[in-house]
């Protein structure tokens, strides 16, 4: 969040202020993109879609939605990272309780 909460379109021009960072957090929790379940893709993936909302008539909307994605590319959160995943991440088995183990 870090990095992209500081992107920056243009030297000292940062992206986010106070009020857009919280808005984007805002969307990206209440969009229905996330669950109980979801990954940190799935953030990435909130995070574009409620930047996309924010930023919708910006000209500038691709080149944040580029920077998003290159902040959690930095840090590992991108699509080929997932793809070594087990088959079963996706679709996690439920969980086991003391009571209904038999």
């Amino acid at each position: 969040m870090f990095n992209v909460l500081n992107i920056q379109v243009s030297e000292n021009k940062y992206v986010f202020n106070t009020t857009l960072g919280t808005q984007l957090l805002y969307i990206a929790l209440t969009s229905g993109v996330l669950n109980e379940q979801s990954t940190f893709l799935d953030s990435r993936n909130a995070l574009i879609v409620a930047a996309s909302q924010i930023f919708n008539k910006d000209p500038l909307k691709l080149r944040i939605i580029n920077r998003i994605q290159e902040a959690f590319d930095d840090v590992g959160i991108n699509d080929s990272h997932f793809n070594n995943l087990p088959v079963n991440y996706y679709n996690p088995q439920p969980r086991r309780f003391a009571s209904n183990i038999s």
